[in-house]
Formats: structure tokens, C-alpha cells, sequence
């Protein structure tokens, strides 16, 4: 895993963290910690509008699609309202630098699973 530099935006507001967390997770935790955070009926909505469904599927595209070695991953901004939140920023990988944004619905509004995820730039 590159470097990763986080928004700084976040120091006030726990579910903003997390958001924060959530985005960095998407390109760097392991299977074991991103199953940790999805709902057993989460979907998973990609930007030519595929959807997977359920944690296991969601999961494996994850790691094989998304999950990359990467040189620097920023975080531009993790914003929370409610049940949903948003990330943004860019990812370099082998020098190749492209933007992204993930956006959330949670189970509940404490932020503790993730029901829907959306991928964008990936």
C-alpha cells in the first residue's frame, strides 16, 4: 500500500471519519476488514449500471476489481448526512493518476454497515 493522505476535514465529526475510512478501505484493507463493514444484503452499484448484490459478491469484485497496489491515495473530502455519505479524490496508480468518488447508504445512522455502495472513476 502507497502513501495516503486524508482530507483534514474530518477532525470534528466521527461519521465523516469514517467515511474517510470507508474510501481508504476500498482500496487498501484486506477481504476480512471490508466484510466487516457490509451489510449480508448490501449492493453494490458500478457506474455503467451493474449492480451485486449480497456481501460475498460485493466483497470478491472489490478484490479483484478495485483493490490495486497504489503509489497515493488522497482524500479530497468524506461528508456524512443521515444515513448517507460521499467521498472524493484521486488515486495514483503506476503513475497513472484517476479520479474517484464513492458514495454510501448505511444501515443506520450510527455509520456501522453499509447497505448500498456506488463507484465511481474505478
Amino acid at each position: 500500500m502507497g502513501q495516503i493522505v486524508k482530507s483534514g476535514e474530518c477532525r470534528n465529526s466521527p461519521k465523516n471519519a469514517a467515511m474517510e475510512e470507508i474510501a481508504i478501505a476500498i482500496f487498501g484493507a484486506s477481504q476480512d476488514d471490508i466484510r466487516e463493514l457490509l451489510a449480508d444484503n448490501v449492493t453494490l452499484h458500478l457506474a455503467d449500471g451493474t449492480q451485486i448484490e449480497g456481501s460475498e459478491a460485493t466483497n470478491l469484485y472489490v478484490a479483484q476489481h478495485v483493490r490495486r497496489g497504489f503509489d497515493l491515495l488522497k482524500i479530497d473530502h468524506a461528508i456524512t448526512h443521515g444515513r448517507v455519505g460521499a467521498a472524493n479524490g484521486f488515486v495514483s496508480i503506476e503513475g497513472r493518476q484517476n479520479g474517484f468518488s464513492v458514495f454510501v447508504e448505511f444501515v443506520n445512522t450510527k455509520a456501522e454497515r453499509l447497505k448500498a455502495i456506488k463507484l465511481y472513476g474505478f
